[in-house]
């Protein structure tokens, strides 16, 4: 008796396979890429919150290696910067901005610090000696510019 020869084709999932490996090596391409841009030309954006009544808002103090730039104090001004040798200064930039912290329950200070200004930080940080003002500290990589924008209306 002679084997019957079956007629029905055998499903093959190759050209899948092949589709999704070429998709899959194009995404890694992408991917890779742009995070390659990112790393070359890194942007610092800081997301300032929305002013809430009853919540502390953030005064942004970048540390870098030569002193201290202060941004946001006040609406739209530009800012200003404190050199090294002035923190520890009385009557200074530092020394005003410190003493009215201290009575102003609304702010607080938000240090931003870059690899270079970390010594910058800890002078800054041993001024504020037992004063009654909140901190806190973020590190920032990279030598882009920071930039603060408000948080977009998610409507």
């Amino acid at each position: 008796m002679a084997r019957r020869r079956r007629s029905d084709p055998e499903p093959s999932l190759f050209s899948f396979l092949s589709v999704l490996k070429a998709v899959m090596g194009t995404l890694t391409l992408i991917i890779s890429g742009m995070s390659h841009l990112a790393f070359a030309n890194p942007q610092q954006r800081i997301e300032l919150e929305a002013f809430t009544p009853g919540k502390k808002t953030a005064i942004h103090v970048e540390c870098r290696g030569d002193g201290l730039l202060l941004h946001g104090e006040e609406e739209g001004a530009a800012p200003r910067f404190v050199a090294r040798d002035e923190i520890g200064r009385p009557g200074g930039t530092w020394s005003s901005l410190r003493r009215s912290l201290e009575l102003d329950a609304h702010h607080y200070l938000m240090f931003l610090v870059r690899a270079e200004g970390v010594g910058t930080f800890h002078e800054a940080r041993a001024s504020l000696g037992d004063a009654a003002i909140d901190v806190g500290y973020e590190p920032l990589f990279g030598t882009g510019e920071v930039k603060l924008r408000a948080p977009e209306d998610p409507r």
